[in-house]
């Protein structure tokens, strides 16, 4: 073989070599937004039911699910390309779409959320942020009362009192969902959905390089932490 031929195969070699076999998906925010809220429920559930001794602490978790729910909103328009809700925005459209191909055997898997996937993300946020907000209406007059709970009329409390304590069902019925939806995609699709929400990165093969983020947009994340943490303190511990 030539000298010239042995470059040629070479660099060809290098090039196989140097393919990134995962790209980055998922931003750094979103991945800890993601497990600091599945933390932060399971802890206010918890302190939920402990009840009067866990009240302040189920509170201070209230609020920071506040936090932590106003920042996923900010990011959902200001974030990296797959956290935006306009990328996932489940449209009749894309869900009819989505649903004929998983009939045909047909649906693989995405790059970022899939339309029913976004469907329980939608609901999930907003669930949540009814009953993190119904909360500092709440007055049970027994164990718990909300920051502004003195502030409105008893009866406008007693609904939000209600709200709280049926929202929490429909969210854990969601999270059962969600669950089953991932360990489903996992153990019998063969995805790599857990994994991926903690590296942030899938497979070279599922997401073309141009549909890949190249950072984390950490700055901007760090801006909106900070406005939001202050909008959070004002209106729930500054109350």
């Amino acid at each position: 073989m030539t000298t010239s031929g042995l470059t040629t195969t070479s660099t060809r070699c290098r090039a196989l070599t140097d393919k990134p076999t995962t790209r980055l998906v998922w931003d750094l925010p979103t991945r800890l937004f993601h497990w600091l809220l599945a933390l932060s429920l399971l802890a206010s559930y918890v302190t939920a039911k402990i009840g009067y001794d866990a009240r302040q602490l189920h509170l201070w978790l209230g609020y920071w699910m506040i936090g932590l729910l106003a920042f996923r909103i900010v990011w959902g328009f200001v974030g990296t390309r797959h956290a935006r809700f306009l990328a996932f925005f489940p449209t009749p459209g894309r869900v009819v779409a989505y649903l004929k191909r998983v009939a045909r055997g047909e649906a693989k898997e995405t790059v970022g959320h899939n339309p029913l996937g976004s469907i329980m993300i939608f609901m999930t946020l907003a669930l949540l942020s009814l009953q993190a907000v119904s909360g500092l209406f709440v007055d049970d007059e027994i164990m718990f009362a909300g920051p502004y709970a003195m502030a409105v009329s008893v009866e406008f409390a007693s609904w939000m009192n209600r709200i709280h304590h049926t929202a929490i069902n429909l969210i854990l019925v969601l999270v059962g969902i969600h669950i089953a939806a991932v360990l489903y995609h996992v153990l019998v699709k063969k995805e790599g959905l857990i994994r991926a929400m903690f590296s942030g990165r899938k497979s070279a093969d599922v997401v073309p390089e141009e549909e890949s983020i190249g950072h984390s947009r950490l700055g901007m994340a760090f801006a909106v932490g900070v406005v939001v943490a202050g909008l959070t303190y004002w209106m729930t511990l500054g109350a």
